[in-house]
């Protein structure tokens, strides 16, 4: 049982950081700077998560990319809560297809000849 949950937990973590993934692939296809598309991808996601922990945002706060980053917690608790769980996975992959589509419709417009 604790072999599944790690398994559960992996890949949660795996589709939250699609986002990330899915940020710096679009950032890298807008800059010729590789260094500047990681770092900017990364300041991003901490200044998503700075604004999470802001209160007074209220409802805003789910809407941001890191809201349900900590949710794997759930998977650990016994019983086991999968409602933040399902939310930031749906989340992560609303926020990684537009990201990734962005970075694909970016790229293929893009002059890579010179």
């Amino acid at each position: 049982q604790g072999l599944l949950r790690l398994l559960a937990v992996l890949g949660y973590l795996a589709v939250v950081l699609l986002v990330v993934a899915g940020l710096a692939f679009l950032l890298s296809v807008s800059t010729d700077a590789a260094l500047g598309a990681v770092g900017g991808a990364v300041l991003l996601w901490i200044l998503s998560s700075i604004l999470d922990q802001i209160t007074a945002l209220g409802g805003l706060r789910a809407f941001l990319p890191t809201h349900f980053s900590t949710a794997w917690l759930g998977l650990l608790s016994t019983p086991v809560q999968t409602d933040d769980v399902v939310r930031g996975a749906i989340s992560s992959i609303s926020y990684a297809t537009l990201f990734w589509a962005l970075a694909y419709w970016r790229f293929t417009r893009k002059d890579v000849t010179s």
